[in-house]
């Protein structure tokens, strides 16, 4: 996660930039290889069935509205009959779920505090950070006209705090728990993605506050995302914890593909600097969101309380 931009911005400088896809066969050929070999299997005494009708109901519903909202500029009407479709796509995969004796998600999951906080904290997560990278690039070009290569090594403020800060964002929440070590990271996302926008906006100090701005993003993620994951199978009963898991995973892909298509709308594609703004507005409002969502729903865990309560 920390390399793979700067690895992009690299390969496509100066090789070219369709390699970026090319480059990822090698990776995937050893772990093809690797893991039948190297991970242990394990069985569930009473193994699930597959839901191919939901799995194609919930991924239609979502498919809907990205494409709804990356076609948003071209025509309201096709914002508006995509939005339909998908929340129509949505509430047929719910009544489908509801007949089946096993659900890809069972409802009760969604009573426990805990699963709405860390979903609401991976998508604020995935939209202040993860679909800003994908917009970092462009910004740093309408502002510096900077080449690939020189953005690539730049971007290393946002993505290298990857590589050392987890670790003391697992020492922070043995000190002060969940709800506070998240709260944090969420507020330094926030810090980071209004500096973007004070500078977006133009400025005297625009470079200083655009490093600022990549490193307290990389450094709140850095903080949040890696321990999400452990949360969610912690804070909830254990017979939960792997539908939780898979709730997670549902909530940071899907935030993630929702918040590149929102801020996209957001952006002007007629103003090179001045249009990410609002972009990066949309992205401190969404941090603020998961500053809250952390804050009310997951439990304060005192210093030495053990993880599993």
């Amino acid at each position: 996660m920390a390399l793979g931009p700067t690895i992009g911005g690299l390969v496509s400088a100066w090789v070219g930039w369709r390699w970026i896809f090319l480059i990822n066969l090698p990776a995937c050929a050893m772990v093809a290889w690797g893991v039948p070999r190297l991970v242990g299997e394990e069985r569930a005494v009473s193994p699930r069935k597959l839901d191919f009708a939901g799995m194609v109901l919930l991924t239609a519903a979502l498919c809907a509205v990205i494409e709804a909202l990356l076609l948003a500029r071209s025509s309201t009407t096709t914002l508006a009959g995509g939005l339909a479709a998908g929340l129509l796509l949505m509430a047929l995969f719910v009544a489908q779920q509801r007949r089946r004796e096993q659900a890809i998600f069972d409802p009760v999951v969604f009573a426990q505090p805990a699963v709405v906080g860390v979903g609401v904290l991976l998508f604020a997560v995935s939209i202040g950070f993860w679909a800003i990278l994908v917009y970092l690039p462009l910004f740093l070009t309408g502002v510096f006209g900077w080449s690939s290569r020189t953005i690539g090594v730049a971007l290393l403020c946002a993505t290298l705090p990857m590589l050392v800060v987890p670790p003391l964002g697992g020492r922070l929440v043995n000190r002060v728990g969940w709800r506070w070590c998240f709260a944090m990271a969420l507020v330094l996302v926030a810090m980071g993605n209004a500096s973007l926008m004070v500078a977006a906006a133009g400025s005297a100090h625009q470079f200083a506050q655009i490093v600022f701005g990549m490193v307290a993003i990389g450094v709140g993620a850095a903080l949040a995302h890696p321990q999400l994951s452990g949360a969610v199978v912690a804070l909830v009963p254990a017979e939960m914890a792997s539908m939780a898991s898979a709730v997670t995973i549902v909530a940071r892909q899907a935030g993630f593909a929702l918040g590149i298509a929102v801020l996209g709308v957001l952006l002007d594609p007629a103003n090179p600097t001045g249009g990410f703004s609002w972009l990066f507005a949309a992205a401190t409002v969404a941090s603020l969101g998961g500053v809250a969502g952390g804050l009310l729903l997951l439990p304060r865990q005192a210093t030495g309380q053990s993880i599993g309560r």
